[in-house]
């Protein structure tokens, strides 16, 4: 676990070479009525280029330049792995300024995706905001992207990497860094709901800070692992662009999550099918995930986890089920380890049932929420190490979680297999951890 906070140095490093431009970062968006967002941005990208340096060397940086890709986590996929994941796809550019004049002459409050955009009209209006945002006319100020790529160069210098960026690379800074702000608007405020990681992909999205009304991002949690640790960088910055920030039941605020629908036909399933035992795997992540969520990284590249879950399995004689990750992101973790295999291309969403047993090997996965959300019984484990770095949220959770024997330690041999042979086949969640789970995480 000691290499989970090697990242640490690395913000050291960045936070003394940022300190050092951040007031010329300032200088130069000073007059944006979105300011700070442009330069909170702005250090997550600047930063980012340190950690792609860090994970790949002067060339794997010198990649990023020349790829059109300019998503440091996209990139790293397509670097690392060869694999396109359409994690992120560009923001369609129309460039219409009689267009842009239009839709903004109405000023509406705004909405991407991963806000909870569960109505008609929530969705008509991420629907508005992306057609704004596809119209917004982009104006390079040759002198801004001058003042940029010598503000790069001066940072990367200053925290010891010797990579000179030339003239080709203009072409390649995001256009928010680059881009004079857009005269038509006022300065109402207006508020922009999304998962604020969208505005980080640098797909085109974050160009909606170019105009003139100020912009307030009310932040929304997208996936799981939110506040679980006390390392998360990506985190860190999602919370720094917005205003406010809701999570799923373990920030500071919280909203009931709406990435998972409660299914209806459960009962139906639960006649017509067995139970199951189902292993629900996790990605292969690249080297930059480790450095953004060094916590998380290091909890699925244990394999003294995944081990353990195959041994306890094994020996408790139940037939098991594994479900890889979708396409290219499976991980070799679980070669030789698996049960039977259920299609690895479909959404687990639509796999797992009522009245399943699901194991997951890390407290972070999303899936987790859908189980809550379903009421579906699941079991927990992870590495004895990573307790110490629990939120107090995360902690009072885990403590109920074992109480009620559905978390474990690697270390713990035989307690998994004897819970499972105690279960028999009568996977239903305990009404404590149920009522705990609709107060905590439903009732919100």
């Amino acid at each position: 676990m000691k290499e989970a906070l090697k990242p640490l140095k690395e913000i050291e490093i960045h936070q003394k070479s940022y300190h050092k431009v951040k007031s010329r970062i300032r200088f130069l968006y000073k007059n944006y009525e979105n300011e700070k967002i442009i330069v909170d941005l702005f250090e997550y990208w600047i930063f980012s280029l340190r950690l792609i340096y860090c994970s790949y060397g002067s060339n794997g940086l010198r990649g990023y330049f020349r790829s059109k890709q300019k998503d440091p986590v996209v990139f790293s996929y397509e670097y690392e792995f060869g694999v396109k994941t359409n994690l992120v796809s560009l923001a369609t550019k129309i460039n219409a300024k009689w267009l842009f004049g239009l839709i903004s002459f109405f000023p509406l409050n705004l909405r991407l995706p991963g806000s909870p955009n569960t109505y008609f009209f929530d969705r008509l209006r991420v629907k508005r905001t992306r057609l704004m945002i596809s119209a917004i006319p982009i104006y390079t100020d040759k002198t801004l992207e001058n003042n940029v790529v010598n503000i790069i160069n001066l940072y990367l210098s200053e925290t010891g990497i010797d990579v000179e960026l030339d003239d080709d690379v203009h072409l390649y800074v995001p256009s928010i860094f680059k881009s004079r702000q857009i005269a038509r608007g006022d300065t109402r405020t207006l508020s922009i709901r999304c998962a604020p990681v969208e505005l980080m992909h640098f797909n085109g999205d974050e160009n909606i800070f170019l105009i003139k009304n100020k912009l307030k991002v009310v932040g929304f949690q997208h996936g799981g692992g939110y506040d679980n640790i006390d390392l998360d960088l990506a985190l860190y910055f999602e919370k720094k662009i917005s205003s406010t920030f809701y999570g799923w039941g373990l920030s500071e605020f919280n909203i009931h999550q709406h990435r998972f629908a409660k299914k209806n036909n459960q009962l139906a399933e639960v006649a017509s099918c067995k139970s199951r035992v189902l292993w629900i795997e996790s990605p292969r992540d690249t080297k930059l995930i480790a450095y953004y969520y060094p916590l998380a990284y290091a909890i699925k590249k244990d394999n003294n986890v995944v081990s353990y879950i195959f041994s306890e399995l094994k020996e408790s004689g139940v037939k098991y089920y594994n479900k890889p990750y979708l396409y290219e992101l499976q991980s070799d973790r679980y070669i030789g380890k698996r049960g039977e295999v259920i299609d690895g291309n479909k959404k687990a969403e639509d796999v797992i049932r009522k009245g399943d047993l699901v194991i997951f090997d890390n407290c972070m996965h999303s899936l987790i929420y859908y189980c809550i959300e379903n009421n579906i019984m699941f079991i927990i484990v992870s590495c004895k190490s990573m307790e110490s770095h629990y939120s107090d949220e995360m902690r009072e959770w885990y403590e109920v979680l074992r109480r009620n024997n559905l978390f474990f330690f690697s270390s713990e041999v035989k307690l998994l297999r004897n819970k499972i042979c105690r279960l028999s086949s009568n996977y239903t969640i305990p009404k404590d951890v149920a009522d705990y789970h609709y107060n905590k995480f439903i009732n919100i």
